[in-house]
Formats: C-alpha cells, sequence, structure tokens
C-alpha cells in the first residue's frame, strides 16, 4: 500500500481521497504493519503468499479494461478485493465500486476515451 500512496498524483490516490480517505492515516497504518528492517537486501526480493494474492488480482483489473500494463489503479482495486470490506483501505471508508468509478473516469479525462 505504500507505493499506492507514494505519488500524491497516482490515479489509485485520487481514487482514495475522492471518498474522503486520510492517505496520511492510510501511510502511517501501512508503515506499522512493514517487518523489522533486514540486515542485508537479498538478491531476489521474495513475495509472499499474501503479495502473490494481491498481484494476481491487480493482473486481472488491468486486462479487463485492455490494459498492457499493471497500474497504481490496478493495485488498489485488488488490494480492496483482498480486504473484502476489512482492512485499512475498507476501514478508512474506501470502497471498490466507488474507486473504479473515480479511476474510469480519471482515465478517460486522461485518454479521451470513455
Amino acid at each position: 500500500m505504500l507505493g499506492l500512496l507514494a505519488d500524491d498524483e497516482a490515479i489509485a490516490v485520487k481514487g482514495i481521497v475522492d471518498q474522503g480517505a486520510d492517505t496520511g492515516a492510510l501511510r502511517r497504518a501501512a508503515e506499522e504493519a512493514l517487518p523489522p528492517a533486514a540486515d542485508e537486501v537479498p538478491a531476489v526480493v521474495p513475495y509472499d503468499a499474501d503479495a502473490r494474492t494481491a498481484l494476481e488480482p491487480a493482473f486481472r483489473e488491468a486486462l479487463r479494461p485492455g490494459h498492457n500494463h499493471i497500474g497504481t489503479e490496478h493495485i488498489l482495486l485488488a488490494l480492496l478485493e483482498q480486504e473484502d470490506g476489512n482492512g485499512p483501505l475498507s476501514g478508512s471508508g474506501v470502497d471498490k465500486k466507488a474507486a473504479a468509478d473515480v479511476i474510469t473516469r480519471t482515465l478517460a479525462a486522461i485518454t479521451g476515451k470513455e
């Protein structure tokens, strides 16, 4: 989630802020959930089952509208799906359908396509 919140101009952040969620509180919650820092960074960063579980739906969210990349917007929708109403995003009032509507409008404004 920290990656989604890193850029205030990211499409995912627009989907979060539009619903009145406090991005600062979400950043703090994500930071508190981080594991302790490692002494050394491994050559290959291992993804745990939760990360894979979030990335697979993000890929599906990207394919649904025919996108050829996974953006913050796709990851946000996947995280909301994974939370299933019980997580920091949902607890902050972020709803998947409302986020999807904001994302669709934002992308339409950027691309000129509806």
